[in-house]
């Protein structure tokens, strides 16, 4: 069983950077927003593929589709780290590459299971349930302005407390229910039962 960090658990709820030295400079690499979510998704779905990289060797259009796609990665990671596009790329390729490895702690949620390949139906399914992450944070009482920047390791965590809490909810009704309806014995057995249930959430959530 993976013990969670409480250090961790806090910089995702709290939407803590990454902090990584680049250009001679300690640099906080933040996550993305939900705002800017869908901008990240659309250049994810168009990143480039092999025969792409191939024909950029000896195509122009190829070639320029590439540089175009990379430019906008290239802001999209200024963004994150509050730098210009050029100051990100004069860095010098191990400075880069500590930035992009910083992006991607960051936005850690965003690239699990990024080598599968992309398809317009799996792209409609993963902005339909950030949507629907979105209207469940609303539910819960959290402003849509507020939740646009959020960044979606917060949003993830705090789904997941949302979760949590409701379960617990959920479980002291029942205790109550069943108080209300069992003697004495019967109500020890409702709490016992209640506890192992508990318990159990709690095993899952260390797990996760």
């Amino acid at each position: 069983m993976t013990v969670p960090d409480p250090a961790n658990e806090l910089d995702d709820v709290l939407g803590a950077p990454v902090w990584v030295h680049a250009g001679g400079e300690r640099v906080a690499v933040r996550g993305v927003w939900m705002c800017e979510l869908p901008d990240f998704l659309r250049l994810h779905a168009t990143q480039p593929d092999e025969a792409l990289l191939a024909r950029a060797v000896f195509d122009a259009d190829a070639a320029r589709a590439l540089d175009g796609h990379a430019m906008q990665m290239l802001a999209l990671l200024a963004g994150l780290c509050d730098r210009t596009p050029e100051w990100l790329a004069a860095l010098d390729d191990a400075d880069l590459e500590n930035v992009f490895a910083a992006m991607k702690q960051a936005n850690r949620v965003l690239f699990e299971g990024a080598a599968a390949p992309s398809h317009v139906g799996r792209d409609r399914e993963v902005a339909a349930s950030w949507a629907r992450a979105v209207a469940l944070l609303v539910e819960c009482g959290h402003a849509l302005d507020a939740v646009r920047c959020y960044t979606v390791g917060q949003v993830e965590r705090l789904l997941a407390a949302h979760a949590a809490l409701a379960a617990d909810r959920r479980l002291d009704e029942l205790c109550l229910a069943r108080a209300a309806q069992a003697d004495a014995e019967g109500f020890r057995r409702a709490v016992a039962e209640i506890k192992k249930s508990r318990g159990a959430l709690n095993a899952g959530a260390a797990r996760d």
